[in-house]
């Protein structure tokens, strides 16, 4: 939904509203097999195998909602469309070796393995987003009483792209025992990657691109101190090495190159309660070069460089009373860019979520009773009306009918808050309204 009138008033919209045209579809279909394989060599070693196969397929013709929508009147919208289609097959394997060895007198643990996964799409290019520049007239009605309809577009395939991507890593990684209490954990992974996409329009014009890694090293390294049997502090550090979408390209339709960048966290955990009771505080910080972020203007992707993210998480979770669980986290984010601004507005700085539950006792030892709440400080990008903070609570019974089977209910958004689930540059989606949902689970 757009976030704003024309006057620039922030729209308020039933949640039951649908700004879906008469003739848009998705349909899906995924399928897929797996398999894994695991041996026993005795004296703690043990080696697995894992593969998986998936197929899918998709055709969609979607939109998207434009224009500047006249409060008074609910008119000046417009859509543009677009159609995705296409099919994916992918195989991976990964092959895993760990076990215990011995160094300068103290046990050790170790990991090494190898993966590889080979993807094959093939997808069509229907021209890309409609309207006024490809003569598509997508005028809608007074969009508060619109019943869908609009103008048909008509779809006439552009081109054909067949990518193959593949990915081959090997990996490694050691626990170290330096002491009683001190525990050093290093691992690295090695990574080829490669993409090739060739392209071919209906007027049989080829071309081909190709984005290529070799050698790419991901290093991580952590550190773990137990202070007593309560206390332990932690730390550790990596590298991200993330190959975008083959979709994700620049407004020159480039291919973003990969995301990299490093990450830190350092924290410290205690257990209470017998260890009925987990609590942890950490800290974070990473910075990002080349992450992606949809420009709604363009259509297209921009490459933001030199994003700084830290915070802090607060966690606890555990058995605090015979019957009674709990947990609770809480979470500060802040994500600045290169010049010091503030970037990754759609991510709230605060979060708190809380949630509780208890088993009754007696007779009614079967029910267990709970809720719980999840709040988020405003969030939305510069310039848009944010989504203000807000607080999100939900009940839930569960009643063990026998030792297999229980039946749960579930009161979601009690309070029947009215909330964006999530916001962007050029519009928002509704959270969902006060709903219930029941389910049975039976375990054999």
């Amino acid at each position: 939904f757009p976030l704003t009138y024309s006057n620039g008033v922030a729209t308020k919209f039933a949640r039951s509203i649908n700004i879906g045209p008469n003739w848009a579809y998705h349909a899906p279909q995924v399928n897929s097999v797996f398999a894994s394989l695991a041996h026993d060599f005795g004296a703690g070693w043990h080696a697995k195998i894992d593969y998986a196969h998936l197929r899918s397929a998709y055709d969609s013709a979607l939109y998207f909602l434009t224009g500047s929508i006249d409060q008074a009147t609910g008119l000046g919208g417009a859509l543009w469309p677009v159609r995705w289609q296409g099919t994916d097959r992918q195989n991976s394997v990964d092959a895993q070796l760990s076990g215990p060895f011995s160094l300068l007198g103290r046990a050790h643990e170790a990991v090494a393995g190898v993966s590889l996964s080979q993807l094959y799409r093939d997808t069509g290019d229907y021209g890309g987003w409609m309207g006024p520049w490809t003569g598509y007239d997508g005028t809608i009605g007074n969009l508060h009483d619109w019943n869908g309809n609009a103008n048909v577009p008509a779809f006439v395939k552009a081109s054909d792209t067949v990518t193959k991507e593949n990915q081959l890593s090997a990996y490694v990684t050691a626990r170290w025992s330096l002491g009683e209490s001190t525990t050093l954990i290093t691992g690295a992974r090695a990574i080829d990657w490669k993409r090739v996409a060739d392209t071919t329009t209906v007027a049989g014009a080829q071309s081909r691109t190709e984005l290529r890694e070799r050698g790419v090293v991901v290093p991580y390294a952590g550190l773990v101190h137990a202070l007593d049997d309560r206390w332990s502090l932690y730390g550790n550090y990596t590298q991200v090495f993330q190959p975008q979408a083959a979709s994700v390209r620049d407004v020159s339709n480039r291919p973003l190159a990969p995301e990299q960048g490093t990450g830190y966290e350092a924290g410290v955990k205690a257990d209470w309660l017998d260890g009925q009771l987990m609590t942890s505080l950490a800290v974070f910080h990473s910075r990002q070069e080349n992450l992606a972020v949809y420009n709604a203007g363009l259509d297209a992707y921009d490459a933001l460089q030199g994003i700084t993210t830290q915070g802090l998480e607060l966690e606890a979770a555990g058995e605090v009373a015979k019957g009674w669980n709990m947990s609770a986290g809480y979470a500060y984010t802040s994500s600045k860019d290169a010049n010091g601004g503030r970037a990754n507005t759609p991510i709230p700085r605060h979060a708190l979520k809380l949630f509780t539950s208890y088993r009754l006792r007696g007779e009614l030892n079967p029910l267990t009773i709970g809720g719980g709440v999840n709040w988020q400080s405003e969030y939305g990008y510069v310039g848009e009306p944010a989504q203000k903070s807000h607080a999100v609570v939900n009940l839930m019974a569960r009643y063990a009918v026998s030792r297999q089977l229980s039946v749960s209910l579930h009161l979601n958004n009690l309070f029947d808050k009215r909330y964006y689930s999530g916001v962007s540059n050029y519009g928002a989606i509704y959270g969902a309204p006060r709903n219930v949902m029941a389910a049975m689970k039976y375990t054999f």
